[in-house]
């Protein structure tokens, strides 16, 4: 089931968060930095988002235990909203939930009228290429060699 996340799921999307990184990032961001993650730390972040006016965040739940979520942000000051998470763990993956949470997104961004929607994903993250898929398109790149050798954040962006 998917639904609006409450201050009550801060510590299960923070799990969600910190092994989903794990799991997903493995071989790719430095190991260093996922050896770091921290629920405790995350959990403090999705707080401060939860508490944001202009943000959505969604749960999908199976048997009351959160298993994935993704969270959109909506500037007041521009005309494109963002897709700033989507995390599934592995297990769940390839069930159509990542792409029913990305359309909840390019739902409530066209409700409140925005003209595109974006992302950012690493080129080596295969997740990528479910983005193309779903529909968006690539519009920049940047360096993300902080997290590890050769990366780059992409852009990608839906037209509403």
């Amino acid at each position: 089931m998917i639904r609006l996340a409450t201050q009550q799921d801060v510590m299960p999307i923070a799990t969600v968060h910190v092994q989903s990184w794990r799991e997903s990032y493995k071989n790719i961001i430095k190991q260093e930095i996922l050896d770091a993650l921290c629920v405790e730390q995350r959990a403090a972040l999705w707080r401060a988002v939860l508490e944001g006016a202009n943000r959505q965040v969604f749960v999908y739940e199976e048997n009351a235990q959160v298993l994935g979520f993704a969270a959109f942000n909506f500037p007041v000051d521009a005309q494109i909203s963002e897709l700033r998470a989507l995390y599934l763990l592995q297990n769940i993956q390839g069930r159509g939930i990542g792409r029913d949470l990305v359309q909840l997104g390019l739902e409530s961004s066209r409700e409140k009228q925005y003209n595109h929607m974006q992302c950012i994903v690493l080129n080596l993250n295969s997740s990528r290429y479910f983005y193309e898929k779903m529909g968006a398109y690539f519009i920049r790149e940047e360096c993300a060699d902080d997290l590890g050798e050769n990366l780059k954040d992409l852009y990608y962006q839906w037209d509403i």
